[in-house]
């Protein structure tokens, strides 16, 4: 995934690469992400959007394949939870009037939970609660498991922010993903609470399926996650970018249930901040 968006006053352009590190490369027979999106300049001035989870190339069939096989998947296990999904939601709707579910076009997981906005009335996802916002969320999540694609409790999730508008009209509580204590690449999910507290919409990014996976700890080094990433780039690494260079270890999920080790590298290139993952 390449995809570029301003953040801070000056609109500092921020690109996020989701690229394949050297140790998934040796894995896979050498699959080039920088190869499969077209456009890409080695000085790294202008970077087509790419993402392996939305790449129908034979390449990235084969690489998703090896993947699953890697922490015992098959293609019909992804299906199954596919039809988790769906079965959650059936199961929601009778609970939640004008529910709406969104689906993310490249994913397939539920991404956008709450009721029809243009509704005469807007139902809420829960009824009026003076029980903690996270604790409730959770629960929330665990009484509905299939449609988040949870094995279990959702009791592991961390609770990366809880807050209230000043206004004192909406709180939000956000839940970050981790596995044996590494994040989880984009696992997150944020809830919006009404004043009364009742959960009104939520907004999934957590990778389903993931509870009773065996994923690998073979992170491989930072030094050449740095350096694969300068590659894909098509960046020569100076000294002084080693300076302003992090790698951070997380778990990318490539389908449902379907994780693997990798690293955020934050690289510049051409003046210009990069994430590569």
């Amino acid at each position: 995934m390449r995809s570029r968006r301003r953040i801070g006053r000056r609109g500092l352009i921020v690109g996020i690469i989701v690229v394949l590190s050297a140790v998934f490369m040796a894995a896979n027979g050498g699959f080039d992400g920088r190869a499969a999106a077209s456009g890409v300049r080695a000085d790294g001035t202008r970077l087509a959007n790419y993402d392996i989870r939305s790449d129908l190339s034979s390449a990235a069939d084969i690489y998703r394949e090896t993947a699953r096989q890697r922490v015992g998947r098959s293609s019909a296990d992804i299906n199954d939870q596919r039809e988790r999904f769906a079965a959650g939601e059936a199961k929601l709707r009778t609970q939640v009037a004008d529910l709406r579910v969104e689906y993310h076009p490249d994913l397939g997981v539920p991404e956008v939970i709450g009721s029809d906005v243009w509704a005469s009335e807007i139902a809420a996802l829960t009824p009026p609660s003076t029980q903690p916002r996270a604790e409730l969320l959770r629960g929330f999540i665990s009484e509905n498991r299939d449609l988040f694609g949870i094995d279990g409790s959702a009791d592991g999730l961390k609770t990366a922010a809880d807050y209230t508008n000043p206004g004192g009209g909406l709180s939000f509580v956000r839940l970050e993903q981790t596995i044996v204590g590494v994040p989880v690449f984009g696992g997150e999910l944020t809830a919006g609470f009404a004043k009364d507290g009742r959960i009104v919409r939520i907004v999934n990014n957590l990778a389903p399926g993931l509870g009773d996976v065996q994923v690998s700890a073979d992170f491989g080094d930072a030094a050449s996650a740095v350096h694969a990433a300068a590659g894909h780039l098509g960046h020569n690494l100076q000294p002084a970018d080693l300076r302003k260079t992090t790698a951070e270890p997380m778990y990318f999920a490539i389908e449902p249930g379907v994780a693997v080790p990798a690293w955020r590298v934050l690289i510049w290139a051409a003046d210009a901040p990069y994430y590569v993952v």
